[in-house]
């Protein structure tokens, strides 16, 4: 099973506000999951102890890359790797 975007949210606030100011989703194809854009926009709204936004970043190896991008920008997506 994979987590809900509410535990992921859940997740990166607890992180966050420990410190951590990137968040980077990988593992299998991000760009799989039906909600990324959702993840996305739910993450870049977290914001860390010190009150600034979060970095998202995302390692993808490109499928539905150029349907998604866009809509990741959009949402808040601040880096993107790509693995070939």
């Amino acid at each position: 099973s994979i987590l809900t975007v509410d535990e992921i949210v859940r997740i990166a606030r607890v992180a966050a506000a420990d410190g951590i100011t990137t968040f980077r989703l990988t593992g299998g194809e991000p760009l799989l999951r039906a909600d990324i854009v959702e993840v996305v926009r739910r993450l870049a709204a977290v914001t860390g102890a010190d009150g600034r936004a979060v970095q998202v970043a995302m390692t993808t190896n490109g499928i539905r890359l150029p349907q998604l991008l866009p809509a990741l920008v959009e949402a808040g997506l601040d880096r993107l790797n790509i693995s070939i």
